[in-house]
C-alpha cells in the first residue's frame, strides 16, 4: 500500500469500531461510549417496561374483578327467576354480589384510570426514538472520520456469535448489537466512499480477537475490555488487538486476501 494512510477497523458493541493505523500507530477508539450510553438507556427503559407491566396486570386484574361481579349478578338475576330457590339462597348469593361489586370498585380504584399507562408507554418510545436519532448523527461523523483515509478496511460484523443468547448479557449485546447498526453503516460508508470512486476493503475478522498480536497465541477474552495472553503475558485493549491482527493480516497476507487484484 505504499505510503498511503490507511486503517484496519475492528467493529464490535463494547466499542463501535477501533481504528488502527499502522503508519503512525495510532489507535481511534470511535464511539468508545456508544455501547455503555445505550446499556444505559436500555436500563431506563427497561425500568419503564416494568412499570408499564404492573399497570397492564392492574388493568387485567379489574378487567377480571369486573367480570366475575357481572358473572354473580347474572348467577342472581337467574336465581331469583326460579320458583324452587329460597331466600336463604338468594340473599347468600346476593351478599356475594356486594362483595365481589365492592372489590371490583376497590380494585377500580387502585388504578383509577390512570393515565401512567399511555404515559410510559409513551416514555419508552421516546427513548427508542432518541436512540436512532443518536445513532444515525454519530453514523454521519463517524463515516466522514473514516472517509478521510484513502483506504480503509473494514470487516463486517459478525452477528452469529451474538445469536445465542437471547436474555442475560448476550441478549443484551444483541439489543446493543441491533441499535448500532452496523450493517446500516456500512452502507452509509460505502456511498460516501463511492462518490469518491472508493470502498472499503472487507476482509475477514474470524479470530482476529482471540489471536495475541504479540505472539500470535489464540486466548478467549470473552466480555473484558482488556486482552491479556495466557502465553507471553502481555496485554493490551481487546479491540485495539483486533485492530492490529487485521491490519497484521493483510501485511501477511496481501491484497488477495481482500479479493482485489
Amino acid at each position: 500500500m505504499g505510503g498511503l494512510r490507511w486503517l484496519a477497523c475492528d467493529p464490535g458493541t463494547q466499542v463501535f469500531i477501533c481504528a488502527y493505523d499502522p503508519i503512525t500507530g495510532d489507535i481511534y477508539l470511535i464511539g468508545s461510549e456508544m455501547g455503555a450510553w445505550i446499556r444505559t438507556i436500555l436500563k431506563v427503559i427497561d425500568g419503564l417496561k416494568s412499570v408499564l407491566s404492573r399497570t397492564i396486570d392492574a388493568k387485567n386484574a379489574v378487567h377480571d374483578a369486573h367480570k366475575a361481579w357481572i358473572a354473580a349478578k347474572g348467577a342472581l338475576a337467574t336465581l331469583r327467576r326460579d320458583p324452587n330457590s329460597t331466600l336463604e339462597e338468594r340473599a347468600e348469593l346476593a351478599l356475594k354480589v356486594d362483595k365481589l361489586q365492592i372489590a371490583y370498585l376497590n380494585t377500580q380504584d387502585n388504578v383509577a384510570n390512570s393515565p401512567e399507562f399511555k404515559d410510559k408507554e409513551a416514555e419508552i418510545q421516546a427513548l427508542y426514538r432518541k436512540l436512532q436519532t443518536q445513532v444515525k448523527a454519530f453514523h454521519q461523523v463517524a463515516a466522514g472520520f473514516l472517509q478521510a483515509f484513502p483506504i480503509v478496511i473494514l470487516p463486517r460484523f459478525n452477528q452469529q456469535m451474538l445469536k445465542r443468547g437471547g436474555s442475560g448479557p448476550q441478549g443484551t449485546d444483541k439489543t446493543i448489537l441491533t441499535m448500532l447498526s452496523h450493517a446500516a453503516f456500512y452502507g452509509l460508508l460505502c456511498r460516501r466512499m463511492a462518490s469518491e470512486g472508493r470502498r472499503p476493503l472487507v476482509p475477514t475478522e474470524a479470530f482476529s480477537s482471540q489471536a495475541c498480536i504479540f505472539c500470535g497465541n489464540m486466548c478467549k477474552v470473552g466480555r473484558a475490555f482488556i486482552y491479556k495472553c495466557s502465553k507471553c503475558k502481555n496485554w493490551w485493549h481487546r479491540d485495539a488487538n483486533g485492530a492490529a491482527m487485521i491490519c497484521l493480516f493483510v501485511i501477511i497476507r496481501g491484497m488477495d486476501w481482500l479479493g482485489l487484484d
